[in-house]
């Protein structure tokens, strides 16, 4: 009796998948602004560390007393929107543009002193730093009688939200820069189940701080939690979801990554008003030629200049290019 093995073929959607965030096609708007976002969680990241390493235990022992309770339900909201609005103006990504802090504590490459992800020797002493002072100015702000023994906990940065139609790269840009950075990508989509009890409980334990450790090296945030297609939370299977993902917010102490296919719709508006934004539509006739050079490239295959013209002009977005030349490959 004979067998026989059927292997069932990549499909180029997989293939072609980009591995680093420089395969994937974007602007250099889009790049930049994943890029500062990215750069900020890593400078937050690193504040935590040393919270956890110098502040914690003074901070929970001072938080057993009457006073800690007392100084945290009067002033606890107060410094959460002050460090906020002090890291966002320091390393954040409010004005679009890369700043002057990312310049300082990460390495730059080439001639042009392009920006890495990689942080320099030096920025532990510039965080530090930087936390000793926004902490000094808080307490001259508020006055207050009684000074903590230790920096209150600090409150979490914002996520990534990737706007824009199906196909377009949103998912693939996720998982590209965190093959880039080492890091893994732990994803909940719209097929899953995602109602406030699972928001609760599975994508805090995803966000547990397991990454952090007592003092050691410089380090990156070991995970992006990636909530996909955010504007598919509703119905019986999601309720409550959408309003406990709210409540995350102020939670999260990994990245958090969400995408979205509806600009207009009323929760994604909202949550472009907590997140770093990033827009992406139909590809430049410059990006959808460069996919299909690179995929040409790769299979040696010769596609006709007419194909090329039509794929520019009618493809809607860059999974159906690649798609087009899969069936025109077998064909």
């Amino acid at each position: 009796m004979s067998s026989r093995v059927i292997s069932k073929r990549v499909p180029w959607t997989e293939l072609f998948r980009p591995r680093t965030l420089d395969e994937v096609i974007l602007t250099r708007k889009q790049k930049a602004q994943i890029l500062v976002w990215w750069r900020a969680w890593i400078i937050h990241w690193n504040i935590n560390r040393l919270w956890n390493f110098e502040e914690r235990e003074k901070w929970i022992s001072f938080m057993r007393t009457e006073q800690g309770k007392t100084w945290y339900t009067k002033y606890g909201g107060k410094w959460r929107e002050f460090f906020r609005a002090k890291f966002e103006e320091w390393a954040g990504s409010r004005t679009g543009k890369i700043p002057t802090s990312h310049y300082s504590l990460f390495e730059t490459i080439g001639k042009k002193k392009e920006l890495t992800t990689d942080l320099k020797r030096t920025a532990t002493v510039e965080i530090k730093k930087w936390l000793n002072k926004t902490w000094g100015e808080f307490l001259s702000k508020i006055d207050a009688k009684e000074v903590p023994p230790a920096i209150p906990p600090l409150p979490p940065y914002k996520p990534i939200l990737l706007v824009g139609p199906p196909g377009t790269g949103k998912t693939s840009t996720i998982y590209a820069l965190a093959g880039q950075e080492g890091i893994v990508v732990v994803e909940f989509n719209a097929s899953d189940k995602r109602n406030s009890r699972v928001i609760r409980e599975i994508v805090l334990e995803a966000m547990k701080s397991a990454g952090f450790s007592l003092g050691g090296t410089i380090e990156k945030p070991p995970r992006i939690v990636l909530l996909d297609e955010v504007d598919g939370l509703s119905g019986k299977e999601d309720r409550g979801g959408f309003s406990a993902l709210i409540q995350v917010l102020d939670e999260i102490k990994l990245p958090l990554a969400l995408t979205a296919n509806i600009i207009h719709d009323r929760k994604v508006r909202f949550l472009m008003a907590r997140s770093a934004t990033v827009f992406f539509d139909r590809p430049y006739d410059y990006q959808i030629k460069a996919l299909i050079s690179r995929i040409v490239n790769k299979t040696k295959m010769e596609v006709p200049e007419e194909i090329v013209r039509y794929l520019t002009k009618y493809a809607p977005d860059f999974r159906s290019v690649v798609e087009a030349l899969e069936t025109y490959y077998d064909t």
